[in-house]
């Protein structure tokens, strides 16, 4: 029976809950729903004490006949009570009073939340984290990160050399970011850039790549022309610069060996929307090409197996979608 009741309790509760939260979201309703149930209450009473009656040209004597019928009278007599009278009309002056003034005050500070810039919207969410926090800055560095989405990455791979286990290819890598805050513009190094050299190739070219070019359309340098040496070439914690709801074009090239025998994977540091692949082979031998997709650590699917002789070429049928920053795409070249 206890039970029972606790229960009931934590139900009654829940509702209550719900009612508030619901109240809260949308007080704007609550506000006009008061106003206009106080207005009607204030007229069918003004109507039924004989105050509010009107001839048959007003609309209001239409009211006065649907009272009549509500109240099963004939009619109702036009009040002579000078207490009645100044009540109502006291009453009908205070509403449209409180009413105008109300509109006059509530309207300028009535605003969406998109309005709202990312400190204010983060501490909506936050309620208790200060403004001087670290996590504060840490959280917006995370949302603007997040914000900040490829509307369309495209990577061609160009093989023009074969030397036994290992080959050489040109990579021409163009991509399409999207500042995603409608009010709210990005200027910050959240861009990164890594590739790490198979271990094969280490040692027989210790210069195992070059960068060309890192470039955006507006022509600022990301990264100026450079060799690839050592266990890893990157370039970290690169500047993004876009206003609110830009887009910008990125291009990336350079050439790099690879070792067959070793996995060649393309991961996604954000959110891709749009992704495609094209393989050209320029090398003097026939190839077989393989690409595969990996979501969330699992082989989804294979996307495209060929063989390509010289001056031959694959590309992805259809555009690979909404790519996340746990997922790959995985080519595999034999020959």
């Amino acid at each position: 029976m206890k039970n029972g009741k606790t229960q009931i309790r934590f139900e009654l509760k829940s509702i209550i809950n719900e009612i508030i939260y619901k109240l809260k979201d949308n007080w704007w309703y609550v506000v006009v729903f008061i106003f206009i149930f106080y207005g009607l209450i204030i007229l069918y009473k003004g109507i039924s004490s004989g105050v509010y009656l009107t001839d048959s040209q007003s609309i209001l004597y239409y009211l006065t006949k649907f009272v009549c019928w509500w109240q099963d009278k004939i009619l109702i007599t036009k009040s002579t009570d000078s207490y009645t009278i100044s009540f109502f009309a006291s009453a009908e002056q205070d509403y449209w009073f409180f009413l105008i003034i109300g509109l006059a005050v509530s309207i300028p500070s009535i605003r969406s939340p998109k309005t709202d810039g990312i400190r204010t919207k983060v501490s909506h969410f936050f309620p208790t984290l200060s403004e001087s926090s670290p996590h504060m800055e840490e959280i917006l560095i995370m949302m603007n990160k997040a914000s900040c989405v490829a509307k369309v990455f495209h990577r061609e791979m160009v093989i023009t050399e074969i030397e036994g286990d290992i080959f050489k290819a040109i990579i021409n890598t163009k991509f399409t970011l999207k500042n995603l805050h409608h009010n709210h513009s990005l200027d910050h190094n959240i861009g990164n850039f890594k590739i790490t050299p198979d271990e094969m190739v280490k040692k027989t070219h210790p210069t195992w790549g070059n960068l060309i070019k890192f470039s955006d359309d507006k022509g600022n340098d990301i990264c100026t022309p450079n060799k690839m040496v050592g266990d890893e070439f990157s370039v970290s914690n690169y500047n993004i610069t876009l206003d609110a709801n830009e887009e910008r074009e990125y291009n990336c090239n350079y050439t790099i060996w690879f070792d067959k025998n070793e996995l060649l994977s393309v991961s996604f540091i954000r959110f891709t929307e749009s992704s495609s692949f094209e393989v050209v082979n320029q090398a003097s031998k026939k190839i077989k090409i393989t690409l595969k997709i990996v979501r969330n650590g699992i082989e989804s699917n294979t996307i495209e197996e060929t063989s390509l002789s010289e001056k031959e070429s694959v590309s992805t049928d259809s555009d690979i979608k909404n790519l996340s920053d746990s997922d790959k795409v995985i080519i595999v070249v034999n020959y």
